[in-house]
């Protein structure tokens, strides 16, 4: 297994992604109540996420973790260069009572495609396939409310989506 975490030990997560030299937090998410707050709910750590997390989704995929396979486990002495670091990925999660895990990914293996993985709390490095990689490369939207608008097909009239610089609309109500 690549790593065994506790779900309801688990009080934070911060996914981070590293592409040409810049980096970009793809998922924040804290059940430490905030300053003047007593709930613990999960919530995400970026104000300008505007919709609820969803508690029970953020704790399956911590859980799943403790499901997925390294294809192989190798020694990190006997392994040069894997991209530790300068790695292209990494996920830290913040437990009660013990400390951050943090998981790294290195390089890619161009012929298996397989990626280079170090646990923090682990001594060797592990290769995972690019299915568990994927999986595992979760961003807010993954932890989202289900429909997070709070609205049905029969309410909406148009749905814009602003994305790069093109525009989207959606028209429901319309028949094509």
């Amino acid at each position: 297994n690549l790593v065994e975490l506790d779900a309801s030990k688990v009080v934070a997560m911060e996914g981070r992604r590293f592409k040409n030299a810049k980096e970009l937090i793809s998922v924040a998410v804290t059940r430490k109540a905030a300053e003047g707050q007593s709930s613990s709910a999960w919530r995400f750590t970026d104000p300008k996420v505007p919709f609820a997390a969803d508690g029970e989704k953020i704790k399956s995929f911590v859980e799943s973790f403790k499901t997925w396979r390294a294809s192989r486990v190798m020694d990190p002495k006997d392994q040069k260069d894997l991209g530790f670091d300068k790695p292209q990925w990494q996920m830290v999660f913040e437990l009660e009572g013990t400390g951050p895990v943090t998981i790294k990914a290195g390089k890619t293996d161009e012929a298996s495609k397989t990626t280079y993985m170090q646990v923090s709390s682990e001594p060797v490095v592990f290769l995972l396939s690019p299915y568990y990689f994927e999986n595992m490369d979760a961003d807010n939207s993954r932890f989202f409310a289900d429909n997070p608008l709070k609205t049905g097909i029969e309410e909406t009239e148009t749905l814009i989506v602003q994305a790069d610089k093109k525009r989207y609309e959606v028209h429901p109500q319309q028949k094509s």
